[in-house]
This record gives C-alpha cells, sequence and structure tokens, in this order.
C-alpha cells in the first residue's frame, strides 16, 4: 500500500518521508499538486547519449480517471527543466490506471542535440491531487533517489522546484529500439530562439474535423504554407495508434483527408472519442472526434 501525501507546490519535497517501506513495486507513495496551482507539472530528467531516443514513458499513476493534460518533451541540461511552453507536446490526454505502473507512447521517437531533455507530465485545470487512489486526481508514484537530482515540479510552468536527491519520480523512459519511425530531435530552447528572433511569425497548424461527433466517416481540413511531408493519424484516449490515415508528401495550400472510421487492421472502430493528428515536420495539431453508432 502507498503513501498518498498533500501538496504544497513549494515544498512537495518536505513531505516524502525517508522511513516509509518500500512496496514491492519500489514505489514509495503517491505526490501530487493542488488545483490553486496556475499551471502545474511535473518533469524528470532523461539521460540521452548521441543517437538516443525515447518513444514512451512508463509510470506510476495515481487516479486512473483523471488524464494528465500532455506528456511534453523539452532539450537543456540537469541543471533544471526549460519553461512548460517551450516544451514539445508528445502525447495529449495521457491515462494510466489507478494505483499501478501505467504506459504511454509518443507519436515518434524523441531525442536531443544536447545532453538529455526532459519528460514533463502536465496537469490539467481542475485535476489536481486531493487523495490516492480513484477520484484522487493526477499524482505521480515517487521511488528511492540515488543521490542525483533528476525530477522537479511547478506550480507556474516557470519556476521549478527539485525534489531531494533522495527521492524520484516513479517515471522511467522507454528507450527506442529504432523500428518507430523518424526521431525528433529537440535543440536547446535559447538556441532555437536566437536562431528565429528575426523570423516572421509563423502561422499555425490548425485542423477542423467535420461532422463532429461522425459515423463512419470524418473530414479533416487543413491548410499548409508549403510543401511539406505530412502524416494524419487517429490516437485512442490512452496515446495508442488507431490508424495511420495519411503519410506523404503535400503541396501548400488547403487539403481535406477522410478518415473512415477503421483501424489499421481495416475493421470498424467501437464507439468513443478519439484524437486525430496532423504533422507537416514542424508542427503539429490535434482535434478531439467522437465516433457514435
Amino acid at each position: 500500500m502507498t503513501k498518498s501525501i498533500p501538496i504544497l507546490a513549494a515544498t512537495l519535497w518536505l513531505f516524502l518521508s525517508p522511513q516509509i517501506t518500500m512496496g514491492a513495486d519500489g514505489v514509495l507513495g503517491v505526490v501530487g499538486l493542488p488545483d490553486d496551482a496556475g499551471c502545474p507539472a511535473f518533469a524528470v530528467w532523461v539521460p540521452l547519449t548521441e543517437g538516443q531516443a525515447t518513444e514512451g514513458v512508463a509510470w506510476y499513476n495515481n487516479d486512473g480517471g483523471t488524464p494528465f493534460m500532455n506528456v511534453s518533451a523539452v532539450a537543456g541540461e540537469i541543471t533544471d527543466p526549460e519553461d512548460v511552453a517551450a516544451a514539445t507536446q508528445l502525447s495529449e490526454q495521457v491515462y494510466g490506471v489507478t494505483g499501478g505502473w501505467s504506459e504511454a507512447w509518443f507519436t515518434q521517437p524523441v531525442g536531443s542535440e544536447t545532453a538529455g531533455l526532459y519528460l514533463i507530465f502536465e496537469v490539467g485545470a481542475g485535476d489536481g491531487f486531493s487523495h490516492e487512489g480513484a477520484g484522487g486526481g493526477a499524482g505521480l508514484g515517487y521511488e528511492e533517489g540515488d543521490g542525483v537530482i533528476t525530477s522537479w515540479f511547478t506550480g507556474d510552468g516557470e519556476t521549478w522546484h527539485a525534489m531531494k536527491e533522495t527521492a524520484r519520480f516513479a517515471v522511467h523512459p522507454v528507450m527506442s529500439a529504432g523500428k518507430s519511425g523518424a526521431v525528433l530531435v529537440l535543440g536547446r530552447v535559447t538556441e532555437q530562439n536566437e536562431a528565429t528572433e528575426n523570423a516572421l511569425p509563423e502561422a499555425t497548424l490548425s485542423i477542423e474535423a467535420y461532422p463532429n461527433p461522425f459515423n463512419p466517416r470524418v473530414s479533416l481540413a487543413f491548410s499548409l504554407e508549403r510543401t511539406a511531408n505530412v502524416s494524419v493519424s487517429a490516437y485512442d484516449l490512452r496515446g495508442r495508434l488507431v490508424r495511420r490515415i495519411v503519410s506523404s508528401e503535400m503541396p501548400a495550400g488547403d487539403h481535406v483527408v477522410v478518415w473512415d472510421g477503421q483501424n489499421e487492421a481495416g475493421a470498424a472502430v467501437p464507439s468513443g472519442t478519439y484524437y486525430v493528428r496532423v504533422d507537416d515536420g514542424r508542427r503539429s495539431t490535434a482535434s478531439r472526434v467522437t465516433m457514435i453508432k
């Protein structure tokens, strides 16, 4: 049985008791951030050597009914993470099981031009932690640390607080086996900003889904500013790929792609909510769609 821990955003580490007995799963307790935090998030440092990438994440989850709004990543050094706003989204609306180890997969493997990256679990508004287990809100398990600070938390998305080196979040990257497609390599945020400081602002990528709800087909409309290799995919609420709808080069202009409501095996998907994502290699966006039968 793990121990639930009420959290004050700036003093989370004070509640991590070294006297708690480690369970069979290696988890010492559960931690979270309150609803009154403006932009609550957790970050875990993942060191990467050249050529390495991570394609997913395993973590000890508190409440299976409450998703993390996003799992994202930002390149950097072990000293502290960049702002949450600078992170690149890897998976959206990430659910886990209640009181157990869970897994989520990214839309593509991610690497870093720096010594590593931070995986960031973003908590949605109103999903803050109140207690352990079902209905208790978004929370992470924690484990015994190894003397190195690798875990951080923030209440505002900008000011990060380090966990004590004696504890770390129960979050483990799933390293890529090199069979999951092209790797998204993240660069240092400050270097990216300097390189684009004088560039004209680029229009955001958006997607319109209609009809929504749909049965059995939904049209996905989007526009490209230039020729690009585009992927359009559907995912379930756990971030698992349901259907690779399109993966091809497309010219600049307006486009409409149709998802026929089938999975990769050609079978009709069940009623429920899905996410459709468009990625042009530089930008990506997602939209929620609902299949009703």
